[in-house]
Formats: C-alpha cells, sequence, structure tokens
C-alpha cells in the first residue's frame, strides 16, 4: 500500500465498498482502487492513489454507470471516472476527480447513488453534517434540491 500524506505507511482504513467493476478502500484523504487480481494471477492488486480532498474521506458511492463519488470532512464530493481504465487492469491514470461538487456547509457524512424515472441519468444523493440532504445532478455539477432536516 502507498504511503499516507504524513508519510506514515498503512494508514487507518475509514471506508471499504465493493462493486463489479473494482473494490475501493479509503484512509484519509486518499481513495484506493484495487482488484483481486490481475489476469493469470491470483495476487491482490492497488491500482491507484486518488487524492482528490484536503481532508479525511468519509463516504463513498459507486454508480451504475462505473463511478466513484468520494465525500469528505473538508464539505467536497469528488467523482471520479475510471470504468475504462479499470477494464484493462492497469494502472490508473487519473490525477484529478471527473467532477467537484461543493455546496454542503459541513463535512460529506453520507453518499448514494439513485435512479431517476423515465429513464433519465442517475442522480447523486449526499447527506451532511451541516443537516442537509442534497439531491446532484452530477453531471452538470449542481444540486437540484435541498431538503433541510
Amino acid at each position: 500500500m502507498g504511503r499516507c500524506r504524513n508519510g506514515r505507511r498503512g494508514c487507518r482504513l475509514w471506508y471499504l465498498i465493493f462493486s463489479a467493476q473494482a473494490s475501493v478502500s479509503c484512509a484519509g484523504r486518499e481513495v484506493f482502487p484495487w482488484h483481486e487480481g490481475h489476469p493469470g494471477s491470483s495476487r491482490p492488486g492497488l491500482l491507484s492513489q486518488l487524492s482528490g480532498h484536503r481532508e479525511a474521506i468519509y463516504a463513498l458511492a459507486f454508480s451504475k454507470e462505473g463511478l466513484l463519488a468520494s465525500g469528505a470532512k473538508d464539505r467536497s464530493i469528488a467523482v471520479w471516472n475510471f470504468t475504462a481504465e479499470l477494464a484493462n487492469r492497469a494502472p490508473l491514470q487519473l490525477r484529478r476527480p471527473a467532477q467537484r461538487l461543493d455546496g454542503h456547509l459541513a463535512g460529506i457524512t453520507a453518499l448514494a447513488f439513485a435512479e431517476r424515472a423515465m429513464g433519465l441519468s442517475e442522480v447523486l444523493i449526499s447527506g451532511s453534517a451541516d443537516n442537509t440532504t442534497r439531491i446532484w445532478d452530477f453531471k452538470a455539477g449542481r444540486p437540484l434540491a435541498v431538503v433541510q432536516h
């Protein structure tokens, strides 16, 4: 495993999520996509170390389209698109998120992708310590609704 920003090896694992495309864990501010093993190999491998947040990540979600969203204490959501790169199981070349969503006033605590009616594209739903839930058109980078609770 790579090194965390503080230089230590093997940082505390905060979150783990699985999909048909990959498995992803996060520790501190980094996201680590990995796979079960290259074809012909039984050894699992780290695909990359993705950095897109300034503070600790507390939520991850996969979409049906193969996108990954990460939400952090820095109040931001990063949407990563690595579907094509995961298909060949090679190290990922991603350096920045495909989309960044800002608007919450406190850290992100929950994320989920949801299908919309009538064949419309998926939306991303985020929950935050600011006591709001936002429904995002994440492709356009804007909230569709904000629910106070």
